[in-house]
């Protein structure tokens, strides 16, 4: 495997049908740096006599793309998904829209596409809320990422 005319490794490509997309990591890019910062979480019940609780959570992710030509970039990010009909889940208005929903058919993961110039600084806003009724614990379970080759 070679970036930017450098030798950074080797490995192996698993055999794909003709017209299949396949997915290589080529390891972090230097020159594009992503910071994710939690904003704001607010956890705590609803209504005057509780009847439900919520947990709501606000991200910012700033994306910069220090390259000295226009790049496309893919952020993906994940949100809770619900397994049961009384715990919803919605994005907050404040969410940046997101490009794609169940990326690669994950539930949960999103992403936002977009070409950026050189030099530039993009924000991406993320906020979720989570609901259930004052009866119910709920707990959140992350699933492992995919892993894209070996």
């Amino acid at each position: 495997i070679y970036r930017d005319g450098i030798f950074i490794g080797f490995g192996r490509m698993t055999l794909t049908p003709k017209g299949e997309t396949v997915r290589l990591g080529f390891g972090a890019d230097e020159l594009v740096k992503i910071v994710r910062v939690p904003v704001r979480q607010i956890e705590g019940s609803t209504g005057i006599i509780s009847t439900s609780k919520i947990d709501e959570r606000e991200f910012k992710i700033t994306v910069h793309n220090g390259h000295g030509e226009p790049i496309h970039i893919s952020v993906e990010d994940r949100v809770p998904v619900s397994e049961v009909d009384d715990v919803t889940v919605e994005l907050l208005p404040i969410t940046t829209p997101p490009t794609h929903h169940n990326v690669r058919d994950r539930r949960g993961v999103i992403s936002w596409d977009f070409d950026a110039k050189p030099g530039e600084q993009r924000e991406i806003k993320l906020g979720w809320r989570v609901q259930w009724p004052n009866n119910r614990k709920i707990t959140y379970q992350w699933a492992a990422p995919t892993k894209l080759s070996e």
